[in-house]
């Protein structure tokens, strides 16, 4: 299978999404698209890209895609041509597989005009109008390595599962690609870049002159695809479009009731697939002073959605943590991809990504000598204000550690000196090297 990525311009209605996520839905601002019938026609609004979703989006995207995966159900969206929103809440009848396609080859597409970026990019347009006007170009460098394919491509109302959002349901996604993917503002004129389709001519963009507007994946680590892969190669596994398919009549105005305790269950196998080891280092210091106090009483219970972490202080989950000292060790991680933000520190993810795209990367260096581990959680055990809790806090790593953007210290907490006292069979942690590291949240 030969996977190729759309002419941009051509290729999308409109995708906008919430910058808080998937959840909710935005209507940019309508373009007038007078004397533009021929773009019109051309259009495919069944195949949107989503190179214009914030990083938020794109992970929660692929969220419920791994959750779709194990519960062997299609993806369910509410498309309204200039808005979308993907609908946690319900699914369809259908399984994914994985078709990898025949490698990576690496594609240009060039959008040279508002009109093109309103009906592309709707996301963006407002941000990023004015460069168009200035004579520069948006620019998307993508590479398709494989995607998610439904086993059926027609649907009707009675297809779906009857889940809380099933009322909304207009189209199922029947395919999901993936990749990886970088959005630029090219500094060259629009006029310079050639050939029909928005492709690249030989005088080509200038490189050292973009500016990067958004990106997923690592491009570099596409190459290592195949034909013969089960799944994409690592970095190489963000969302670049999907391709939707509409629900028979009526589907848009099915009526279904369901019980609170369907959407509670649907919302844990969602928090199921979510990060549940995130780095506590972009937290503010009386976050984390408040979290420690919270579990030197008791053990500690969470909501966990795509790009927060809740913790509910109102909540009572009896237990205790006791401390395991493990052997002294040391970690070096550097962030380069929204992806990998959001998988690690999901709770400052949208904040600190223009720092990241402004210093090139972040970077965490930690020392780990123990964890705390908790004893006795029991949902049945679960007092007070509850509603909403998805995790407890299992495990903490202590230790200290070095938050940094590129040359700059972000943060920083503990003596990595200090450390140097631990020994296995402490009790504690040694003085000032006690700094809570990194959760391991457990589904509750």
């Amino acid at each position: 299978m030969t996977v190729k990525l759309r002419t941009v311009h051509l290729a999308v209605v409109g995708c906008s999404v919430s910058c808080g996520g998937l959840s909710g839905m935005t209507k940019p601002p309508t373009a007038d698209l007078t004397g533009q019938a021929a773009s019109q026609a051309a259009v495919d609004p069944n195949r949107p890209l989503v190179v214009d979703w914030p990083a938020s989006a794109r992970v929660q995207l692929s969220s419920l895609s791994k959750v779709a995966l194990t519960q062997r159900k299609l993806l369910v969206v509410h498309y309204a041509g200039d808005s979308i929103a993907v609908l946690p809440y319900c699914g369809a009848v259908g399984v994914y597989a994985y078709d990898a396609a025949d490698g990576a080859t690496p594609e240009k597409d060039v959008i040279k005009d508002s009109i093109a970026l309103q009906a592309s990019l709707p996301f963006t347009a407002a941000k990023v109008g004015g460069r168009l006007q200035s004579g520069q170009a948006l620019v998307v460098d993508a590479s398709v390595v494989g995607e998610l394919r439904a086993n059926k491509g027609a649907f009707a109302p009675t297809d779906l599962d009857g889940g809380p959002d099933c009322g909304r349901a207009t189209h199922v996604v029947t395919a999901l690609s993936l990749g990886a993917f970088r959005l630029d503002s090219s500094a060259t004129n629009a006029a310079e870049v050639q050939g029909g389709g928005g492709s690249v001519g030989a005088s080509g963009a200038a490189e050292a002159s973009n500016q990067r507007i958004n990106f997923g994946g690592d491009l570099s680590k596409c190459g290592a695809a195949t034909g013969h892969d089960s799944q994409p190669p690592d970095g190489c596994a963000s969302p670049v479009g999907v391709e939707l398919r509409p629900i028979g009549p009526g589907a848009a105005v099915v009526t279904v009731s369901a019980p609170d305790k369907v959407r509670a269950d649907v919302e844990r196998r969602v928090a199921a697939v979510l990060p549940t080891n995130p780095l506590l280092v972009e937290w503010p210091s009386a976050d984390r002073a408040e979290l420690e106090l919270l579990m030197r009483k008791q053990l500690v219970a969470i909501h966990l959605s795509p790009g927060q972490i809740n913790v509910l202080t109102r909540c009572t989950l009896p237990g205790h943590y006791d401390y395991v000292a493990a052997t002294r060790r040391e970690d070096h991680m550097v962030f380069r991809d929204p992806d990998e933000l959001y998988a690690n520190v999901p709770a400052g993810a949208a904040l600190l990504i223009p720092v990241m795209q402004r210093q090139g990367q972040l970077s965490v260096d930690l020392v780990v000598v123990g964890r705390y581990l908790a004893t006795g959680a029991s949902q049945q055990s679960l007092t007070g204000d509850c509603d909403g809790v998805t995790h407890y806090i299992r495990g903490v790593s202590v230790g200290a550690w070095r938050f940094a953007a590129g040359n700059m210290l972000l943060a920083t907490q503990g003596d990595s000196t200090a450390c140097s006292n631990a020994a296995a069979g402490d009790a504690t942690p040694p003085a000032r090297c006690g700094a809570l590291l990194k959760l391991d949240l457990a589904p509750l």
